[in-house]
């Protein structure tokens, strides 16, 4: 046994001094010069990609989900909602398909078609956008089917959204009925796809409190002063010490309560050219004769 213990501890005394002696020796010259340091443009994206993670994943890697959990299993076909859709109407179902088009500004709304039925697709509560490029993908919805008369005016605007020439837009006249989701859950089949869109969270974000319209506290600020409020819209415009979201031409200033590194993360953001989209909870105040959010937690995709 004694042996033994003196054989051990003779090897990690020579384990030992051998590093040493590896640290100790003078390093080589280089035989070529130091590469120049990174732009502050491509430190910011390192340094974003860093933080930002995908919203889930699965553990195969062969899904990518959005929003709440998918708790269905059966799912629903869309040509039955098609050829009786009284029976489906306000209930909550599982639809796979693939997605024919979607709002190339931020992602806030898609269409996904099957078997030659296609349904309108919007997020509950703004709570999650889809990525820009999912056109083709396959995916899995679900949420509440509802059946609307789209005015003409948003039939445009949607079209608008999609990227549609001003000569498609004119053409569109009337109204038109349609089949619609209000979708809470969103799962890519592909999510090589949805890695192009990613989302930090700035504190403790709860995305399930209720969202108010940004037009109507821009229109009535003074009825919402002092109250914790949950508001989203697209990064338009980044300060010094503020940022500023946009929602249907409405524009309302942020300010984080406790900065920490989150201010420089929505700069960053900014400064790495991706369009970046807000959703934030925090308390109207008024400072220095101007009405703002001070924002207590926020979740940002982009």
């Amino acid at each position: 046994m004694f042996r033994r213990i003196a054989l051990m501890t003779l090897l990690c005394l020579c384990s030992t001094l051998f590093a040493h002696a590896q640290e100790t020796r003078p390093a080589s010259r280089p035989t070529s010069k130091p590469t120049s340091k990174p732009t502050k443009a491509l430190a910011a994206k390192k340094w974003v990609d860093e933080m930002a993670t995908p919203i889930k994943i699965g553990k195969k890697g062969d899904w990518a989900e959005y929003g709440s959990p998918i708790k269905m299993k059966a799912q629903t076909s869309l040509k039955a909602i098609a050829n009786a859709p009284t029976n489906f109407k306000d209930k909550v179902v599982l639809l796979r398909g693939t997605i024919s088009k979607i709002c190339t500004k931020k992602g806030c709304w898609l269409r996904m078609r099957d078997q030659g039925e296609e349904i309108f697709v919007k997020f509950k509560d703004y709570a999650f956008f889809a990525p820009r490029n999912l056109s083709g993908h396959n995916v899995l919805l679900e949420g509440k089917v509802t059946f609307e008369t789209v005015k003409e005016a948003e039939r445009r605007h949607m079209a608008e959204d999609a990227g549609k020439s001003p000569e498609e837009i004119a053409k569109i006249k009337g109204d038109e009925k349609e089949i619609r989701m209000m979708a809470h859950a969103m799962r890519i089949m592909e999510p090589q796809a949805s890695r192009n869109a990613q989302m930090v969270m700035i504190g403790e974000h709860d995305n399930t409190q209720r969202l108010y319209s940004l037009e109507k506290i821009v229109a009535d600020s003074k009825a919402y002063l002092g109250k914790e409020i949950d508001v989203a819209g697209q990064l338009v415009a980044v300060n010094a010490n503020s940022f500023v979201i946009e929602s249907n031409g409405k524009r309302l200033s942020l300010r984080f309560t406790n900065p920490r590194p989150d201010l420089k993360l929505i700069v960053l953001l900014k400064a790495s050219s991706r369009p970046a989209f807000v959703r934030a909870h925090g308390k109207l105040i008024e400072k220095e004769g101007k009405r703002e959010l001070a924002v207590m937690t926020a979740s940002v995709v982009y």
